[in-house]
């Protein structure tokens, strides 16, 4: 398979795998717990036009088992054969984490030439705003009534990136902070002179659509 355009990735979905990214081998794909954005990745990989049969999920859970109803469930959900579905133990509490991915050189090829030109493909206000939030779904929030969205990053040089961005193409720049509990660095933009890029990354969100979608929740 071949990527003849940057264009071929939206933003959303870059800022959603850099937050959340899965890549192994030749392997790329997302990892979350949010079932609605492991969806979303789902159909990304669906514009692509690959086999349903190369799409394959590892989930964690606390017991590491899958009942034959919860596996039903993810394979029509997501369009994957319930023979590439494995489950497996997670040692890290009961929460679970799901990880969709495929295998494919050119995809990851690809993601991780956006990852070192992220400034040439970030070249819109509109694909700016698609792509944060993609990461604020990843791995951010937001609340509306303080004007204020924070994403977390692991390197102080992505967070600094990022400000870069908003600071090019907004003209005003967000503030960086290092949160040594967490060992991770915040950019956060707050306050009413940042209410109108707030209002419209809002919009562009998807934490919500669980709710609309009305996904039922798997028992760990």
């Amino acid at each position: 398979m071949k990527f003849q355009t940057l264009e071929k990735i939206p933003s959303y979905i870059i800022g959603l795998w850099l937050g959340d990214g899965y890549w192994w081998g030749s392997s790329i794909g997302l990892t979350n717990t949010k079932l609605h954005l492991i969806q979303i990745f789902r159909n990304f990989l669906e514009t692509l036009k690959f086999q349903k049969e190369r799409v394959k999920m590892s989930v964690y859970t606390g017991n590491g088992n899958l009942t034959s109803k919860d596996k039903q469930y993810l394979s029509e959900l997501l369009n994957i054969p319930e023979n590439n579905i494995k489950s497996y133990k997670f040692s890290k509490g009961d929460r679970i984490v799901y990880i969709l991915y495929v295998n494919s050189r050119p995809l990851k090829r690809k993601f991780e030439e956006i990852k070192r030109n992220l400034e040439d493909f970030i070249n819109s206000p509109e694909s700016l705003l698609e792509y944060l939030a993609g990461r604020i779904d990843a791995d951010g929030n937001f609340e509306l009534n303080k004007n204020r969205i924070r994403i977390s990053y692991t390197t102080k040089a992505e967070a600094e990136r990022d400000a870069k961005m908003i600071l090019n193409t907004f003209q005003k720049m967000p503030k960086i902070s290092y949160y040594s509990g967490a060992n991770e660095w915040i950019l956060e933009i707050v306050g009413k002179d940042w209410k109108f890029l707030v209002d419209k990354i809002s919009k562009l969100v998807k934490k919500g659509d669980i709710l609309a979608q009305g996904h039922r929740q798997l028992v760990p």
